[in-house]
């Protein structure tokens, strides 16, 4: 049998508090905090921040293409998902199931749908819960 090789880093922060990515994101500079897009796993974490500031066209503060990191203690707050046929205003998921645990969504927005989390063939995965109800794009 072969043994099957997985990405992975550890970003780790002092906790949601005290430690913060401002993405400085406007609608004529677009800025995210993550593009996950090279096949990250549960061994790519993210734990102890707050995202906020994120403008993009989708996942203002994350976008997950082929790729589902964990997230750990993380707080989403005040980004935006600013094009008309996409959403997901603090994550957006292509073909993605990211891991969310201990995490809270606030203030994010979207144009069109999933203010917080818009998924497009993805799943959510079993045991995740939001505070803002994702939408899944058909």
């Amino acid at each position: 049998m072969k043994a099957q090789r997985t990405k992975g880093a550890v970003l780790a922060g002092n906790g949601p508090q005290s430690c913060i990515i401002d993405c400085g994101g406007t609608s004529a500079q677009n800025h995210r905090a993550f593009h996950f897009h090279s096949g990250e796993g549960e061994n790519t974490i993210v734990q102890g921040f707050t995202i906020r500031g994120g403008v993009a066209y989708k996942g203002g503060a994350v976008l997950c293409t082929n790729s589902s990191p964990k997230f750990v203690n993380c707080v989403f707050h005040a980004n935006q998902a600013q094009d008309d046929d996409t959403g997901g205003g603090a994550i957006y998921n292509e073909n993605s199931s990211p891991t969310l645990i201990d995490y809270l969504f606030t203030a994010n927005s979207a144009t069109n749908s999933g203010g917080a989390v818009s998924n497009d063939g993805s799943k959510q995965r079993p045991g995740t819960s939001n505070t803002d109800a994702p939408t899944k794009k058909t």
